[in-house]
């Protein structure tokens, strides 16, 4: 059984970071991935941290997911069917663990009246998709304003007055075409790029040769 004091410093590593393995601060305290675990799963059942890897599926059921600590790719468990995507799961994990490094309450999975919010900042509302086509960006505005009209009818959200915002890993060249429109509704399309979400419009046009 480590010390108090190494207790605190696996502490510190999983509420800084909550998607790092047990496997990887086990082997820097020189300690167990089973100790590792157990003072995760503390800190999960007392709400100081949030399981990053618990996804519910298309089947309505809920199931882990691991991260390669080489690759940094979401592994899912064989045999589940997922609603998210790795890709999905992927930008999302990105986008939570950018948003808190800029001081951000962020709320991951936020289920409102109608439906379950990707995340959830006072700021703006994100819907993920693996990828952005023209198909499924009329999907997702429709989903993001049902939301932000849910929020706002929600005793602890009646000021929420956010931006709605539709980010992806990818994006089909068409959708580029539709930005305008998109921008009168309120809603901004968001690419994840260079560890950061930029707006589709500004990085389409700096890869333009």
């Amino acid at each position: 059984m480590p010390s108090q004091e190494v207790i605190k410093l696996i502490e510190n590593e999983l509420i800084k970071d909550p998607s790092t393995s047990d496997k990887s601060i086990a082997k820097a305290f020189r300690t167990t991935n089973k100790t590792v675990n157990n003072i995760r799963r503390r800190l999960i059942h007392d709400k100081i941290i949030e399981d990053p890897f618990l996804r519910r599926g298309m089947d309505g059921k809920s199931y882990r997911v691991r991260q390669s600590n080489e690759t940094k790719k979401i592994i899912i468990p064989k045999g589940s069917k997922y609603a998210i995507t790795e890709i999905e799961k992927r930008v999302e994990i990105l986008l939570e663990r950018y948003l808190k490094s800029h001081g951000l309450e962020v709320r991951r999975q936020y289920k409102c009246d109608v439906g379950i919010i990707d995340l959830l900042t006072r700021e703006c509302l994100y819907e993920v998709k693996r990828k952005i086509t023209r198909e499924r960006l009329f999907e997702a505005i429709g989903q993001a304003l049902l939301y932000r009209q849910a929020l706002r009818k929600h005793n602890s959200w009646t000021n929420f007055t956010g931006k709605v915002a539709i980010i992806s890993g990818s994006y089909e060249k068409g959708v580029v075409n539709l930005l305008d429109y998109t921008q009168n509704l309120g809603v901004d399309v968001l690419i994840w790029a260079d560890d950061k979400p930029m707006l589709l419009s500004e990085y389409d046009k700096s890869i333009i040769p």
